[in-house]
């Protein structure tokens, strides 16, 4: 394989897909930076998962968007992540503000499932011979037991959190942060690695957050992205992870908010506003800078307000009508 360069801004643009609203190009180009070259050890590096699996080449909107057995999609009826506790879950964050992470990405209803049983934990494969963190669950047999939970009906997801590390050795892997199966709507996530001595409760819970709605992502069949630093680059070290935004680039939320079509849609500006204020409730102050930052780029005044739920699909209007929208906004704020 030959040396892998970050894409131009000509081929990002061209990620974006076809009639793509300025403002996501604006907000491509001036908010998320390029990805640098890889280092050695990095994700992309010649050698790591990213060179061997495909990742480099990145996956494009129209891409994304061609149909197949790849994409699932929520709908009206079955709308519904349920987070399912594996094993012990102590010193987890609250369940509350990992919904709250979740509903705040996706416009999604999510709720707390019930903690897999004894005997559902014996189908898990465990290794006590661990990377460091203690005993390891295997991903594979985790998707299974999830997989073959009883789903509520307005289920579309369901995606277990755990204190245990993760290792996926049919694949090669040591360790992994999370797992997305999108052909069994499951993902699996572990915290394990991201408590250290000496790390705020912000930090932490920034790294279990990011985790979570990266694997829950990948649930729509998006990819890992390479067009920008991005919340759905891959990672294949905690440095790596933590030079992550806490935010998907315009690529990747033209996709989600073409999944999310069946539901009724998805509000861009207002999932930004909501996102802001989930990073100004817990803290995320550089989060919440750059949430601000976007929302500028959209023409939206950044109050932090309550999580609120929008079926306007507004971003895929005309650069006019939203013009016109914010004009109208403007003059009756001086009235």
């Amino acid at each position: 394989m030959k040396k892998w360069t970050p894409p131009q801004d000509v081929d990002r643009i061209q990620a974006l897909g076809p009639d793509c609203p300025s403002q996501l190009e604006r907000i491509l180009l001036e908010c998320f930076q390029p990805l640098p070259k890889p280092k050695a050890g990095d994700w992309l590096a010649k050698g790591a998962p990213g060179d061997q699996n495909g990742d480099r080449r990145g996956q494009t909107l129209t891409q994304f968007c061609r149909p197949g057995p790849h994409r699932n999609f929520p709908s009206k009826h079955c709308n519904t992540i349920y987070l399912v506790p594996v094993g012990a879950v102590d010193g987890a964050p609250p369940v509350e503000v990992l919904a709250e992470c979740l509903h705040a990405h996706f416009g999604l209803e999510v709720k707390t499932a019930k903690p897999l049983t004894k005997k559902e934990m014996a189908d898990v494969n465990f290794h006590q011979d661990n990377a460091g963190f203690g005993p390891q669950l295997e991903t594979s047999t985790v998707h299974d037991v999830l997989s073959k939970c009883r789903k509520p009906r307005d289920a579309w997801a369901t995606v277990g959190y755990t204190m245990y590390d993760l290792c996926n050795t049919a694949s090669g892997f040591g360790f992994v942060f999370g797992e997305a199966r999108s052909d069994k709507c499951t993902g699996i996530f572990s915290f394990a690695r991201y408590m250290e001595t000496g790390i705020s409760q912000s930090q932490f819970l920034r790294r279990c957050c990011m985790v979570l709605a990266h694997e829950v992502t990948h649930l729509f069949g998006i990819k890992h992205c390479v067009f920008a630093r991005c919340l759905m680059n891959g990672s294949n070290h905690l440095e790596e992870s933590e030079s992550r935004p806490f935010a998907v680039c315009p690529v990747d939320l033209r996709k989600i908010l073409d999944s999310l079509k069946p539901t009724g849609g998805l509000c861009p500006e207002q999932r930004e506003l909501n996102l802001l204020a989930f990073f100004v409730k817990h803290g995320l102050d550089e989060d919440a800078a750059l949430s601000r930052a976007r929302l500028l780029v959209m023409g939206v005044q950044a109050p932090v307000v309550e999580f609120q739920k929008c079926s306007l699909l507004s971003l895929e209007n005309t650069d006019s009508e939203v013009e016109q929208r914010n004009e109208a906004e403007a003059v009756g704020s001086t009235q």
